[in-house]
């Protein structure tokens, strides 16, 4: 089963974006998204 990082890693280069565009595009810092595809520890945001 893939950790919430490895599925959104996965689902942004099925997609072909980069982190950096990633970012941009929910307004959350590059640290942020890397820590999370990398499975560091972080949970998952709280839905809005």
């Amino acid at each position: 089963m893939e950790t919430f990082g490895q599925k959104i890693k996965s689902l942004r280069k099925e997609k072909k974006i980069t982190q950096s565009e990633l970012v941009e595009s929910v307004g959350v810092d590059f640290t942020y998204i890397s820590k999370i595809e990398n499975d560091k520890g972080l949970r998952p945001p709280n839905r809005r």
